[in-house]
């Protein structure tokens, strides 16, 4: 393929045609690369993928995964005690979510890791178990004889 700087000489209208393809050639792969180009940099720019590169960087160091255990086990267990006490439904239910709350917290900052584990391992179990293929079987399986009946 030629490119823009290099000068041949036109003879004829078949050198005319043939040196116009190649311009249609070179223009489609510069609009290409060009298509590649931006889509690349709206990638870059896109908020998910910004996120996504953020947690990843921050899931790398240890203390920033052990302080985003702690977080997340807090707001599940502020939500969840909220929900039991009655948080938003009265006084009682309030104060008695916010003395629990206080309790539960440190409590779960101490033991943050072996909970996550735990927890970690239950549901490996859990999605193990389903995906052995332990299901009972179905309606048209239990039809189909086998060589042991």
């Amino acid at each position: 393929m030629t490119t823009g700087t290099e000068k041949k000489a036109i003879n004829n209208y078949i050198d005319l045609q043939r040196r116009i393809m190649q311009l249609r050639v070179q223009k489609y792969d510069q609009e290409q690369e060009l298509k590649k180009g931006i889509k690349e940099i709206y990638y870059t720019i896109h908020p998910l993928t910004i996120l996504d590169n953020l947690l990843h960087k921050l899931s790398q160091n240890n203390e920033v995964k052990r302080d985003l255990k702690s977080i997340s086990l807090n707001a599940w267990a502020s939500y969840f005690i909220g929900r039991i006490f009655g948080r938003s439904t009265s006084l009682k239910g309030f104060l008695s979510s916010v003395i629990i709350e206080k309790v539960a917290v440190p409590v779960l900052d101490k033991y943050s890791t072996s909970i996550f584990n735990s927890l970690n391992n239950f549901i490996k179990r859990f999605i193990n178990r389903h995906d052995s293929g332990n299901y009972p079987p179905t309606h048209t399986e239990a039809l189909v004889p086998t060589e042991d009946r």
